[in-house]
């Protein structure tokens, strides 16, 4: 499982915390500034500054705990980091392919995207 967090502002408590099954929906939220209801609670969209991956979840570390340069240079977090390598951009380039396409519908079901020529 893959973790993330909706950031929403610069204090280090403003994010919405989201695996993996709830990132579709909170990418497709930030590029139309749409709302979003998730497990965790509601966004809009327009207070969305950045998605980004959740260290501390992945890790098993509290919240609380500011990450230094020797957390950033442990094996254990340079593995998870191979893991989650590449994903957001895959996940963001297939919202992205759904909203051109129309198919919206499809965004967090786990899909796969049909060609409008079919």
């Amino acid at each position: 499982m893959k973790f993330y967090k909706i950031i929403t502002g610069y204090n280090v408590d403003d994010f919405l915390p989201i695996d993996e099954t709830e990132l579709e929906k909170a990418i497709y939220c930030h590029i139309r500034g749409a709302n979003g209801i998730f497990n965790n609670g509601t966004v809009s969209g327009k207070n969305i500054m950045m998605i980004r991956e959740d260290w501390h979840k992945a890790m098993g570390w509290n919240y609380g705990y500011r990450l230094t340069a020797d957390d950033y240079a442990d094996p254990a977090l340079k593995r998870v980091q191979a893991e989650y390598k590449g994903y957001f951009a895959e996940i963001k380039d297939k919202v992205n392919r759904l909203i051109e396409t129309g198919q919206t519908n499809l965004i967090s079901k786990n899909n796969l995207i049909k060609n409008n020529h079919e």
